[in-house]
């Protein structure tokens, strides 16, 4: 977290951050490393609920990572609560 708080005291705005820690859990997801991915796009997606709001489109990203995680681990039924209908 250290880094989202430099980010913030030089200006770059919650939102880059955000898409920052989903982009770096994009990485983690190619490589396999699911646990880690699923913590990014966690964190990614309550710092976009936080600054747009829970229903923003904008928080779907993340969402959707996540569900792509709980899949290849085989956790369909927690990654259903992603999926939008």
């Amino acid at each position: 977290m250290l880094c989202v708080c430099v980010c913030v005291c030089v200006g770059v705005s919650q939102v880059e951050i955000a898409y920052s820690m989903h982009n770096i859990a994009e990485l983690y997801f190619a490589r396999s490393r699911y646990a880690k991915a699923k913590g990014l796009y966690k964190q990614s997606m309550r710092m976009l609920e936080i600054v747009l709001g829970e229903d923003h489109i904008k928080v779907a990203v993340p969402m959707a990572g996540l569900a792509k995680v709980h899949y290849k681990l085989g956790e369909y039924q927690q990654g259903t609560c992603y999926c939008v209908s």
